[in-house]
């Protein structure tokens, strides 16, 4: 059990509280204790404090936080699993560069009705640090630096390029999220400057 020393403490409080003929007594002690591990839930009290914490969090905890930051991880309308293709000509465009409905796609029979991927928890994660970035929605280069560090540390880098541009350089752990995040409009670059992603080697 992860808060034994907890768990023991509050037993030892309760125990303690008994009054003084009693005190002593191992059977009246044992039964303060039981009472106060059955309201501890065996420790489970102590662990509420992790459980909307993303980094840790896995399956339906990490569910529960998406509904919370407004982040499904079923994605609709990208093809993840299977690259898009492009006719054989110089300078043709693949279908991957073409994401907006006045210009249209082409589908496949399999994703007609909009192609479906659940993310993995992994993924998932770092999509939802993504999600809660763009909920705090801040313009400068300055806050939003320290935002992404705090939120994936080493793994995403903003490099200032000094002409009004930023190259968000990007761990390849980051690779499958940054996809969703871009096709659904998670990245914030700082207000009036262009950028682009570069992955960094490992």
């Amino acid at each position: 059990m992860a808060y034994e020393a907890e768990v023991s403490n509050v037993e030892e409080y309760y125990a303690n509280l008994l009054i003084l003929q009693y005190r002593n007594k191992p059977k009246a002690r044992a039964t303060v204790k039981l009472g106060a591990d059955i309201y501890l839930g065996d420790g489970l009290v102590f662990e509420l404090n992790d459980i909307l914490n993303i980094d840790i969090a896995v399956g339906k905890q990490l569910d529960l936080i998406g509904q919370i930051l407004g982040c499904n991880r079923n994605i609709y309308g990208l093809s993840i699993d299977t690259p898009f293709f492009s006719f054989e000509k110089e300078d043709a465009y693949g279908y991957s560069d073409k994401n907006t409905l006045s210009e249209g796609y082409w589908k496949s029979y399999f994703n007609s009705t909009g192609s479906a991927y659940a993310l993995p928890d992994d993924d998932y994660r770092y999509l939802l640090k993504f999600k809660a970035a763009y909920n705090l929605k801040r313009g400068s280069w300055g806050e939003l630096n320290d935002m992404y560090d705090t939120f994936f540390g080493n793994e995403l880098n903003m490099v200032n390029n000094k002409d009004l541009s930023v190259t968000f350089q990007y761990s390849p752990n980051l690779s499958l999220a940054l996809k969703v995040a871009k096709f659904l409009n998670y990245i914030i670059p700082p207000m009036g400057i262009k950028y682009e992603f570069e992955e960094i080697e490992e």
